[in-house]
């Protein structure tokens, strides 16, 4: 079996909107319970683009499906959401608990009152592919290096905890990502992100690689 290194991120950034576009309304003090999880077919992608040819994406759902869908199984879930007042929050079965958000457009971005201390493998958080390719980049005060043993290098962040979600038809949704990389080397990596794609994410897919994606989301109702 191949060795998979593994990655979780979660990400966000505030986006710059006319001013005419109305933010989301969140009512307060209003509590979102969670309704339902869903995801779509697996995708395949390379550096042009999706790749749409059905044996080529038949091949990679046989070899891929069963790793995804264990990992999507152990997704963060949020049980629900109680909205204070117009910048704080509490969310419940997420292990961290207070939050103050911001609503831009349709986009709602909650952040840790408290400091988050995390790790990357194999490159700075603020280089890392996930990064790249994530709209909403996470607030990092400092990174610095944890361990380099063998060569494997282990690098520390200190930022803000975060949790991106939007607006749907007076619903909470909470996206993630499950993406596996193929890259042509003994190690795959599969990375989860809780994030939205920048537009032509493939394009930042190295030349060689190839990247299997689902993606699922979680809404919450009032």
């Amino acid at each position: 079996m191949k060795p998979i290194w593994y990655v979780s991120l979660f990400a966000s950034v505030i986006l710059v909107y006319s001013c005419k576009k109305d933010n989301a309304h969140l009512d307060a003090p209003s509590v979102y319970h969670k309704s339902k999880k869903e995801g779509q077919t697996i995708k395949v992608y390379s550096s042009n683009g999706e790749i749409n040819y059905t044996y080529i994406v038949d091949r990679f759902l046989q070899l891929d499906s069963g790793l995804i869908s264990n990992v999507a199984y152990n997704l963060a879930s949020v049980d629900s959401i109680r909205i204070i007042d117009g910048a704080n929050a509490k969310l419940f079965g997420y292990g961290y608990n207070n939050y103050t958000y911001i609503a831009t457009g349709k986009d709602i971005r909650f952040f840790s009152i408290d400091t988050l201390y995390g790790y990357s493998s194999g490159e700075i958080l603020t280089r890392s592919w996930t990064y790249q390719v994530s709209v909403f980049k996470p607030v990092v005060y400092r990174e610095y290096i944890t361990s380099s043993t063998a060569g494997n290098y282990l690098f520390g962040y200190v930022g803000k905890r975060e949790v991106y979600a939007y607006v749907d038809d007076g619903k909470l949704v909470i996206p993630w990502y499950v993406l596996l990389i193929h890259n042509g080397q003994p190690n795959s990596k599969i990375f989860t992100l809780q994030n939205r794609l920048v537009p032509e994410f493939y394009k930042l897919i190295a030349p060689k690689d190839t990247v299997v994606m689902r993606e699922f989301w979680q809404a919450l109702e009032k």
